[in-house]
């Protein structure tokens, strides 16, 4: 019966027969193509681009990295903090010029991709750009996104704050643009945690910032969790476009404090069974 209805399709792929839909791979086809149209459509976000003071690595910024890492117990040798600021520098010009209207950034788990979007978001603000934060999952916008605010509004960035206090979910999002898209307008829309992002609801935000003339750029890593809906739509970007591939994924991680258990994070989220045990 599946080979011969028509709505499915099957493949022999490394020895094995798979079945995917037709709508299924016409969606993934639609995804590819908007965010081929997208390339190199639009200005970039700073037009005289220059890098931020505490991401360029002087001998005097990895010194003060160290030693902020060393004051709060975490073991950081300079030339990992040399490699954290060359990536997130990297990162940071990539979004900051860029004239694709999709983006991708990636960095594993407790690198500070949290403390990158903060400086990003501050860039889209100060570029008179409206901008929207948001994650696939409430516990990501609404508790580990919306919990920054208060810290960002102690430190004196009070707009910065507003966005990172008005974080919801994607679906959230795009129900709020359907009801009065004139908001989104040329519009900055970050994405956290895009790696969980599933097919439909990466092609109804690319949909949506063709409709509004937005930027989306996804933040995230492929490399650790999977989407629980189907398809893999970062990954695929990446596979197929080489979205982002060109730009260092941030890898040194923060969160873990001593070496041992660095290596160990990394391990563990390493998807390679032999490093696992």
């Amino acid at each position: 019966q599946l080979r011969d209805d028509r709505q499915f399709l099957i493949r022999r792929m490394d020895g094995q027969e798979v079945v995917t839909t037709r709508q299924i791979l016409g969606e993934e086809k639609s995804l590819l193509t908007s965010v081929i149209m997208g390339m190199n459509q639009r200005e970039p976000l700073v037009k005289d681009y220059v890098p931020p003071a505490d991401l360029i690595a002087t001998p005097q910024r990895i010194h003060e990295i160290v030693q902020d890492a060393h004051s709060r117990g975490e073991q950081l040798t300079p030339a990992q903090a040399e490699k954290w600021l060359t990536e997130f520098a990297a990162i940071h010009g990539y979004v900051c010029t860029s004239r694709d209207q999709f983006l991708n950034t990636r960095g594993g788990a407790g690198v500070g991709k949290t403390s990158s979007l903060e400086k990003l978001v501050r860039r889209s603000l100060e570029a008179g750009r409206p901008v929207f934060l948001c994650a696939p999952y409430g516990e990501q916008a609404r508790v580990v996104l919306r919990k920054e605010s208060s810290r960002l509004e102690a430190a004196g960035q009070g707009e910065v704050a507003r966005i990172f206090a008005q974080a919801n979910t994607v679906d959230s999002l795009l129900m709020q643009a359907r009801n009065d898209p004139l908001p989104f307008r040329g519009a900055d829309i970050y994405v956290d945690e895009a790696g969980l992002l599933d097919t439909p609801k990466a092609l109804a935000l690319v949909r949506l910032a063709e409709r509004v003339d937005a930027r989306v750029i996804f933040q995230g890593d492929t490399e650790q969790m999977a989407a629980v809906g189907r398809g893999q739509p970062i990954k695929l970007l990446q596979d197929e476009l080489g979205l982002g591939m060109h730009v260092p994924r941030a890898s040194i991680s923060r969160r873990q404090l001593s070496v041992a258990d660095k290596r160990l994070a990394t391990d563990l989220s390493s998807g390679n069974d032999g490093r696992f045990v």
